[in-house]
């Protein structure tokens, strides 16, 4: 059966509206480029992305400048060999934007450009560039990374818990004690990994968190680890954070400080200051410490991973007395 024309005009209109919205799930701007005037023009959704004007032809060297300093040179090389035939006629890239607000976002660009002879010359004539903005996926992979690297990070970290719990348990009684005494602290120290992770998933009772990371020693501390605060539940992403730089903090003092000797003192305290909360890890009669010459993995926990994930701030020292760890963050970030 064949269509009369108009309903063949009324088949084209739907799915040209289908292609549109297609195009409008998959959040994508485009832009055709004019390589003989050297100006690309921009729709309203890739404009928006490169903060540029949109249905405006500009100069392409404007569009260039958009992109962050940091990614500039090898856009530039791509484009070069894309235009000079050095490759084939399409790239797939991503690269970062920066707005005159100092926003960045990331984009995947895709571009795709048509040559013709000129002067007997072949030379780019024109292109078609599709943009999507990928700032959440690149933000999610980088999460990932930083999870992938703390669980290796802190897989190594637990064996120097669990020496720190033979030293500690080889203290007191003799041998013929020290295999149970040793195994059941081993049990302890795998359900307080359990009860980590089961509650980073939900809200957290506060005390608990500090508990679970510290419940190894408290055993053994003779009263040398104090926990004071009030009942505070922290949301899952806060407890995820604290709990990382608490186990850092933990860690640091079992090989360098307060818990290194049998005389250090360790104090973590929390209170609620108007719409902040702060926290503080205090170590005191522990050996003299430092700051390390490099910074490592968890240095980075501890100094930043808090304070970015939270828009808080944290303030770390290496007082004669010992390490103190100070985190303050508005409320409304931590609280359910």
């Amino acid at each position: 059966m064949e269509l009369d024309p108009a309903e063949k005009r009324s088949l084209s209109k739907a799915s040209r509206e289908q292609l549109e919205l297609g195009i409008l799930i998959a959040g994508l701007g485009f832009g055709s480029v004019d390589y003989l005037a050297d100006t690309i023009t921009l729709d309203a959704r890739a404009a928006e992305l490169f903060d540029l004007q949109p249905d405006t032809p500009i100069r392409r060297a404007k569009l260039h400048e958009k992109i962050h300093v940091e990614d500039q040179a090898r856009i530039k090389a791509i484009t070069e060999a894309l235009l000079s035939r050095e490759s084939e006629n399409f790239f797939d890239v991503t690269h970062r934007v920066q707005h005159e607000d100092g926003t960045v976002l990331w984009v995947h660009a895709r571009k795709l450009v048509t040559f013709g002879i000129i002067d007997k010359k072949e030379v780019p004539i024109s292109g078609v560039v599709a943009v999507q903005n990928i700032t959440k996926l690149k933000s999610s992979e980088e999460k990932v990374k930083l999870l992938l690297g703390e669980i290796n990070h802190r897989a190594k970290n637990l064996l120097t818990v669990v020496q720190s719990i033979a030293r500690m348990t080889a203290r007191k009684g003799d041998l013929s004690t020290f295999v149970t005494r040793f195994s059941d602290r081993l049990t302890s120290l795998s359900a307080n990994q359990d009860l980590i992770v089961e509650n980073l998933w939900t809200d957290v009772v506060l005390e608990k968190l500090v508990q679970a990371h510290l419940q190894p020693f408290i055993e053994n501390s003779g009263g040398r680890i104090l926990i004071k605060g009030p009942s505070i539940k922290i949301h899952a992403n806060a407890a995820q954070a604290i709990g990382m730089a608490l186990h850092e903090l933990a860690t640091n003092a079992v090989k360098y400080g307060a818990l290194s000797n049998v005389k250090g003192k360790v104090e973590v305290s929390w209170r609620r200051r108007g719409e902040t909360l702060e926290m503080k890890w205090a170590e005191s009669g522990g050996p003299k410490v430092k700051p390390p010459k490099e910074t490592g993995f968890g240095e980075k926990v501890i100094n930043q991973m808090a304070a970015q994930s939270l828009q808080g701030t944290v303030k770390l020292t290496y007082e004669p007395t010992g390490v103190v760890w100070v985190l303050k963050v508005p409320t409304k970030e931590i609280l359910p």
